[in-house]
């Protein structure tokens, strides 16, 4: 259901608000029991039939707690009913992906003529699961792949998601490595700062094929700002005590921006243009 009603449409502060964890877990919950009652789950995790649980692909609870302490290491995670209240946040976002990977269907014949396909589910799931996760902390989402990361406003997750406009592998899997670190709900601040470090090293190592291509103003400034902001070199000059929020989502969107830039500037130089 995708439609706003009276409290939301007028909330001047509804971008503002945010929920918390309790209330994230409850949202889930009640997400994955609408979904599980209308057998999104029924080829993996099982059904409910006339009052009896039949097993899906899975095994019943015992198995599929065994199956995650296998991959995760962890206890009390499975069932869900049972053990969401003592979820922390990883814990919580480690369901939700398993969730994700799970979610399938028992559809009728029709159904299956009309094409329809387990991805229907997937879709479903995400759509349901990002309008809650947009709203807590500092904002997250669950991608395509089935990863949870941290959510980028509509223009810079168009930005993330182009196509780097070079054929060179070292630095499409070195930007690619950049992106997952800095993006990934497990990252530490030093990780972010690390995968924006990274992307301060490619812009280097693009340097003397762009230098004679741009401004000379322009690049002394870009290198002033990484080195200003304690990126690269360490000095007692240097910006330490910057908001992350703020700053390190400034800096990573910048270089990763200026690096689409700039490779696209050589290779229209390189008579390489499509």
């Amino acid at each position: 259901m995708d439609r706003q009603y009276y409290s939301q449409r007028n909330n001047p502060n509804k971008d503002k608000v945010k929920i918390d964890l309790f209330q994230l877990k409850k949202m889930f919950y009640t997400l994955y029991c609408k979904l599980y009652n209308e057998e999104y789950f029924a080829i993996t995790i099982g059904y409910t039939h006339k009052g009896d649980l039949i097993a899906g692909s899975l095994g019943y609870d015992n198995a599929i707690a065994q199956l995650l302490y296998l991959n995760l290491h962890k206890e009390n995670l499975w069932p869900i009913y049972t053990n969401i209240d003592k979820y922390s946040e990883e814990d919580l976002f480690d369901i939700m992906e398993f969730c994700y990977d799970c979610i399938s269907k028992l559809y009728t014949e029709d159904e299956l003529f009309a094409n329809r396909t387990n991805k229907d589910g997937r879709e479903i799931y995400r759509f349901e699961l990002n309008k809650q996760l947009k709203d807590y902390n500092e904002g997250f989402e669950l991608n395509e792949a089935g990863h949870i990361i941290r959510l980028s406003s509509h223009g810079l997750k168009q930005l993330v998601e182009r196509k780097l406009p070079t054929e060179d592998e070292g630095i499409i899997s070195r930007v690619d490595e950049a992106v997952f670190t800095y993006q990934n709900r497990k990252s530490s601040r030093l990780q972010r700062k690390e995968a924006v470090r990274h992307l301060a090293d490619i812009l280097e190592g693009l340097r003397k094929k762009a230098e004679p291509l741009i401004k000379k103003a322009d690049e002394s400034d870009l290198f002033q700002l990484i080195n200003k902001f304690g990126i690269r070199h360490n000095n007692p000059q240097q910006k330490e005590d910057y908001d992350d929020a703020i700053f390190l989502s400034w800096m990573f969107h910048y270089f990763l921006a200026t690096i689409h830039a700039w490779l696209l500037i050589i290779k229209r130089n390189n008579g390489n243009e499509n």
